[in-house]
């Protein structure tokens, strides 16, 4: 983990500064630490340094996000260290020292990257900008601009523009994901009783859950057949930070540790039911939300100069989102289900308690998993 001890003895501060702000800094002044999260998916933790430089032309306010990553993270699949796995611990810092994420279309961004930094215990920090931006709520309309500019950063690789050949982009991330559940299907199977548990997988849920996951290499094989693009993989509202940008709005996009191959219309997934699941936009809009952003993303495809059939693009999303929510996340959302200790009204992340929390997921269920699942039978079965 970084400390301001570590950044006293490693000098580091001073010449990332100078990065930071433009500005001749000669000294740091002092320096404030704040940890803002303490891990998820595969980081180790996000740190805030903040503090007021001194530089040749007077004083400069400053601020710096550094994101932990470590190949000791437990959420991490037993093959990290292969450069192949979905799960690949560097493939977030090999995409910065990569020339991918410099060459991103108008309209999608990443936050700038001034330091690499390897620690002794084989962690490594990206020290990054702290992005400012728009935080109002997100609107079908925002939506719908946000799948305009992952449209246009797939459809790029669709026309002609070449996939880079590096052996660290993802391959079959969906198809590894789910496997890694299998173990935790069995339990589900075997504490569909338990309170927490039904709270949910309600009968008519878990349903259509068993269906999926029986169902899912015939899906996964369907989707394996549509056009392959790259990815950014988990392209949702929490990833993404809206700013005015040179050329107008831009989307900058964090969290690129799954980045890879899929399928067209697969990043539609994560924008549209992984946002809704976590709360990144408010359940009144969940009608339109799944329209506008599809009609945002076609319209990136084409702009990209891409004219495919957008069936393929409704196939591309019904598929991977029968299929990764909650197939792909159960081996984190079952076992703390299955915490004998396990009180429902303790209040979560979101600010709702657990059985709160299952109200909301049961509710997009049944907005979109229930009838993706239709649809991924549908396709699967004409393709």
């Amino acid at each position: 983990m970084i400390t301001h001890k570590q950044l006293a003895i490693t000098d580091r501060l001073v010449p990332i500064l100078k990065k930071s702000t433009g500005q001749e800094v000669v000294s740091t002044g002092e320096v404030k630490v704040q940890q803002i999260s303490t891990g998820g998916g595969f980081n180790d933790g996000i740190f805030r340094y903040s503090g007021t430089a001194t530089a040749k032309n007077g004083e400069v306010p400053w601020s710096i996000i550094v994101k932990v990553i470590s190949p000791n993270n437990p959420s991490l699949p037993a093959d990290k260290d292969d450069p192949a796995s979905w799960g690949y611990w560097k493939r977030e810092a090999a995409l910065y020292n990569s020339d991918i994420l410099a060459d991103l279309p108008v309209g999608l961004s990443v936050p700038r990257l001034f330091e690499i930094e390897e620690h002794a215990d084989g962690s490594v920090g990206l020290w990054m900008e702290e992005v400012q931006g728009d935080t109002s709520p997100w609107t079908p309309d925002i939506v719908r601009r946000a799948g305009k500019a992952a449209g246009y950063f797939n459809g790029q690789y669709l026309v002609g523009k070449k996939i880079p050949e590096t052996p660290w982009l993802s391959h079959g991330w969906l198809r590894s994901a789910i496997a890694e559940n299998e173990i935790w299907f069995a339990k589900l199977r075997e504490n569909l009783s338990l309170p927490g548990v039904q709270a949910f997988f309600p009968a008519d849920i878990a349903e259509v859950v068993f269906h999926v996951w029986d169902q899912r290499h015939v899906y996964l094989d369907a989707l394996d057949r549509l056009p392959q693009t790259l990815c950014h993989m988990d392209y949702f509202v929490r990833n993404l930070v809206r700013r005015q940008g040179q050329a107008g709005e831009e989307f900058v996009a964090f969290d690129w540790a799954y980045t890879g191959i899929g399928a067209v219309g697969e990043e539609l997934t994560p924008l549209i039911v992984g946002s809704m699941s976590l709360v990144g936009i408010e359940m009144k809009y969940e009608s339109a939300i799944e329209r506008e952003a599809f009609a945002g993303y076609t319209a990136g495809l084409a702009e990209a100069g891409w004219q495919g059939d957008q069936d393929l693009v409704w196939a591309g999303y019904s598929l991977s989102g029968a299929l990764r929510y909650p197939c792909g996340v159960l081996n984190v959302l079952l076992p703390n289900l299955l915490n004998p200790a396990l009180d429902l009204n303790t209040v979560g992340p979101f600010g709702m308690t657990i059985l709160e929390f299952a109200e909301h997921i049961r509710r997009v269920n049944r907005q979109f998993l229930i009838r993706l699942a239709r649809e991924a039978d549908r396709v699967a079965a004409g393709a």
